[in-house]
């Protein structure tokens, strides 16, 4: 699977989605056994959907984008 599952990392997202990306990567970093072995990856995926903010005709997707990149901002700074 892509992360253990789309739902939970749709589930992390719209934990983001509350202003406080702490909840999203609490939430992923919980559900996602191998978290730091695809945080890479991770932060590819929220990359992708951050860029949504920008395209045409994807405007229905501009809270999730700016949920994913406070989530992107979370996770790229998350250290052991």
């Amino acid at each position: 699977m892509l992360l253990g599952g789309v739902g939970n990392f749709r589930f992390g997202i719209a934990a983001a989605k509350t202003e406080d990306p702490r909840e999203g990567l609490n939430y992923l970093k919980t559900e996602l056994s191998d978290y730091w072995i695809k945080r890479e990856r991770i932060i590819h995926i929220l990359d992708y959907l951050t860029a949504l903010r920008g395209v045409t005709g994807m405007e229905h997707w501009s809270k999730d984008a700016h949920a994913a990149s406070l989530l992107t901002g979370m996770v790229r700074n998350d250290h052991v």
